[in-house]
Parts: structure tokens; sequence; C-alpha cells
């Protein structure tokens, strides 16, 4: 049976929805299946709409489409992180580029550091603890910089690590979970897989 809900509620659109449409200013801004909508916007209104606040704008700095991969460079911050290319981008293309807080990983202190895991390392400091129901929320200042990022901590997993405000901290940020969207005025089409 199909049937159309709507909803202001994102948790419940999600629960009930095997596809979504994404409503801004009466028209319909972004349709398909609940995990791209949420993985993948395609544009900074809808991931903001989704709530998702690590949003960087950046250049892309290389392109590789035969390992498919690039690097992005956050704009004014120097920060480079590389991801998974899907699409068509050439370097100097401005972009905005997100994740989101729970596919942040703080690292234990003194485990190595996964080789695919070594392009996208953050290092910061706790600034602030938030205790939530099933998770804590962290923020993460990056010294030299002053990048903030936000990140989701699994309560057990904020248990075992002993985390505390104001300590150091390293955090990956998964590369294909890094999502790419292309600026506005760019002369690159791209192409979404």
């Amino acid at each position: 049976m199909t049937f159309i809900h709507v909803t202001h509620d994102l948790e419940e659109a999600f629960i009930l929805g095997e596809r979504i449409g994404v409503f801004i200013d009466g028209r319909i801004v972004q349709s398909g299946i609940k995990e791209e909508i949420y993985k993948r916007p395609n544009s900074l209104r809808v991931a903001r709409f989704l709530g998702i606040k690590n949003i960087f704008r950046g250049i892309i700095q290389h392109v590789d489409p035969h390992n498919g991969v690039g690097r992005v460079t956050m704009k004014s911050k120097g920060l480079t992180f590389t991801f998974d290319l899907k699409g068509s981008l050439a370097p100097g293309n401005e972009v905005d580029f997100l994740i989101r807080p729970e596919e942040v990983m703080v690292i234990r202190e003194g485990k190595p550091i996964k080789k695919s895991l070594k392009g996208n390392i953050f290092e910061g400091e706790i600034k602030k603890i938030i205790e939530r129901e099933t998770h804590y929320t962290l923020l993460l200042s990056e010294m030299e910089k002053g990048v903030v990022l936000e990140a989701y901590i699994p309560n057990y997993v904020f248990r075992n690590l002993k985390l505390v405000e104001n300590q150091r901290v390293k955090a990956a940020l998964r590369r294909e979970s890094l999502w790419i969207i292309p600026g506005e005025g760019n002369s690159a089409s791209v192409r979404w897989r």
C-alpha cells in the first residue's frame, strides 16, 4: 500500500518512510530513498534543514578519478581532507563539504591509526561535552586554526575513552563519510551516482 505522510518530525519521516521528499519554501528540493537524503544532501539548504552542523567551505585541490579520491582544503583555514570522488569535480572548484557528527570517530590515545584514516585526522581540544540520552555531543576545537567540529559519541564509547573537557584528542573523519556539495557557479557539471 502506498501512502503519503506529511510531517515536520525528521525522525518520524525516517522511521515511517521508504522514500522522502524534502519541501523547502513550498517545493520539493530533494527526493529519494531515505538513506540517500540523510547521508548525501544535494544542497546546503537540505543539509541545514536536516540539522547537519559540520559544514565547511573548501577548494578542491586534487582529483584522482582513477583511484576515486579527491582532496579538499578548508577555505581560509588550510586544513586538508581526502574524500571519495562521486561526480565530476576539478581542482579549483569551490565546494561545501560536510560530515555528520555521528560519523566522526574519536581515536583512543596510543592506538595505531588505520592507513585508511590517516589522511583525515582532526586534532583538537574538547571544548564542551553535552550529555544526551543515547550519546554525548563533543565540541572539538582545532588548536591552530580554531575550527570547531561536532561529534556524537555513543555512551559506552565515551565511558571507555574517559573523555573530559579541555582534553586534547584526535578524531578521524572517514573518507567515505565526507560529502561534497558543489558550490554555486562552478564550471564543472556534477553527476551524482
